[in-house]
């Protein structure tokens, strides 16, 4: 449906209200049965992204000044089928997290918000422990953080080969060393520093519903070390499969 905002403090809808996609190829109301999704992002300085897509071949991304209600880029197009959306806290870099087009890795392309252009694109995440970047064949979950500074800019996903996050360096795209934490376990939240993981046992995790009890944890993200845990002899929300 279309995007509404709120003002916390005035408990009341934000002045301005955005309007539908700017790419008419997506509709403000989609049908009952459209795969069409949206994700949000805002900055510190009140700027909104917002990403449609419909299909695993394209995605369209605008961002708009929530004070003034002006367009300040797009519609922007981008290859595969988005997955997460963040701003930097200047408003500057828009990082999009998205599926390719084939549906065999999740990359990460960083867009220049002032001129709507592309900076660089990489392969964020190659594959999954478990297969292919197929919501009905292995549901996941992804997540994009940038540092305070802007700086660096993270992709975060459920059992990624290379671990659960990977971060790369804003201005050149170059990847940091992984850890390899969180590598073969289903992520359920990550927190804004990256500096914690929630990891539980989903389908096609060690442990998961096809295998022994496993806990769901609280990690370190640096060095795996468990910080907290409880029990759990179920597949999380959103992790288990689905009849056919």
């Amino acid at each position: 449906g279309p995007t509404a905002l709120w003002d916390i403090d005035a408990q009341a809808p934000w002045k301005w209200q955005p309007p539908g996609p700017l790419d008419d190829s997506y509709p403000e109301v989609p049908p009952p049965a459209s795969p069409m999704t949206t994700y949000l992002a805002l900055s510190q300085n009140g700027l909104l992204a917002r990403s449609f897509s419909a299909s695993p071949l394209t995605t369209s991304v605008e961002v708009w000044d929530t004070n003034t209600g002006t367009v300040v880029a797009g519609p922007i197009s981008v290859d595969g089928s988005h997955e997460a959306v963040a701003l930097s806290d200047d408003g500057t870099l828009l990082a999009v997290s998205v599926v390719s087009p084939d549906q065999s890795s999740l990359d990460l392309e960083l867009i220049d918000v002032r001129t709507g252009t592309t900076l660089w694109r990489t392969v964020a995440h190659p594959s999954l422990t478990t297969g292919t970047f197929l919501h009905w064949l292995q549901n996941f979950s992804a997540w994009v953080r940038f540092s305070d500074d802007g700086a660096e800019v993270s992709s975060i996903v459920s059992r990624s080969t290379v671990g659960a996050i990977a971060t790369f360096d804003a201005a050149t795209g170059t990847m940091a060393p992984s850890n390899g934490v969180g590598r073969d376990r289903t992520v359920m939240a990550v927190s804004d520093d990256l500096q914690y993981l929630v990891l539980a046992a989903g389908v096609g995790d060690p442990g998961g519903p096809w295998g022994t009890q496993s806990p769901t944890e609280i990690v370190d993200a640096d060095t795996g070390d468990v910080l907290a845990s409880f029990e759990t002899d179920s597949p999380p929300l959103g992790q288990a499969t689905m009849p056919i």
